[in-house]
């Protein structure tokens, strides 16, 4: 029996110095149905950006991708979550920058 599962990721963005600037997302999205009980891939990336006069920002995102507990299935999730937190990154900085 095949079942449904979601990878869930996260992306925040957090001026230095400023806690009050913590800025938080949540994703969920559907993945390939799997049979029996799930493997997890996780991948995060973070970026501190200078915005110069001493400051900077911090940007991170993550992702859990359920997948077929094979290796394949494993480097495939990988590769899919890895590509998805490097799109969300670039997505992060436009946004703090204002572009």
């Amino acid at each position: 029996m095949s079942d449904r599962q979601n990878a869930t990721g996260f992306a925040a963005t957090e001026l230095k110095d400023d806690p009050d600037s913590l800025s938080q997302k949540e994703f969920s999205f559907p993945v390939q149905p799997i049979d029996g009980p799930p493997a997890t891939v996780n991948v995060m990336l973070g970026l501190t950006i200078n915005q110069g006069n001493y400051e900077s920002a911090r940007i991170d995102v993550g992702i859990r991708w359920p997948c077929q507990p094979t290796q394949e299935a494993a480097e495939q999730a990988y590769r899919a979550a890895k590509d998805w937190c490097e799109s969300r990154i670039k997505v992060e900085v436009r946004s703090m920058r204002g572009k």
